[in-house]
C-alpha cells in the first residue's frame, strides 16, 4: 500500500483490486533492478517485494541460478581454447542454438606451449 492509504479513497462503494490496486498501491520495482550476478539470470516479467528492490530480500525471488556449460550437448571448442564444464550459462537451460555465447562462455583461451 501507499505510505499514506489510510487517506486514499476508493472510487467507488467498495475498492476492488481491478479498479483501485493503483489508486491505493505504488506499482512494485521490476527485478530488472537487481543485478544478478554472474552464474545467475533475471526472472522476466517479475517483481521485487516493494517499490524498491533489495538485494538481501528479493535476490531468490528475482534471480535464478544459470546451469552449468556442462549441460551443453556440443562441449567441443576451437582449436587454442578449452572447454570449462563449471562454468555457467546465461540461462537454465544453456541455449545450444546461441552457439557464439556458449562458446564465449564456456570455451577459455588456453595458455599456449611458450608459456
Amino acid at each position: 500500500p501507499k505510505a499514506d492509504y489510510e487517506q486514499i479513497y476508493c472510487l467507488a462503494p467498495e475498492c476492488s483490486e481491478t479498479d483501485h490496486l493503483l489508486v491505493c498501491c505504488d506499482a512494485a520495482a521490476p527485478c530488472s533492478d537487481i543485478n544478478c550476478g554472474h552464474g545467475y539470470y533475471q526472472l522476466s516479467d517479475t517483481y521485487c517485494g516493494s517499490t524498491e528492490c533489495n538485494v538481501t530480500e528479493d535476490f531468490s525471488h528475482c534471480c535464478l541460478r544459470s546451469a552449468e556449460c556442462s549441460t551443453l550437448q556440443d562441449q567441443s571448442c576451437p582449436y587454442g581454447y578449452w572447454f570449462d564444464h563449471d562454468e555457467r550459462c546465461l540461462r537454465d537451460p544453456c541455449d545450444s542454438n546461441d552457439r557464439s555465447t556458449a562458446l564465449n562462455l564456456c570455451c577459455k583461451p588456453s595458455e599456449p606451449c611458450s608459456s
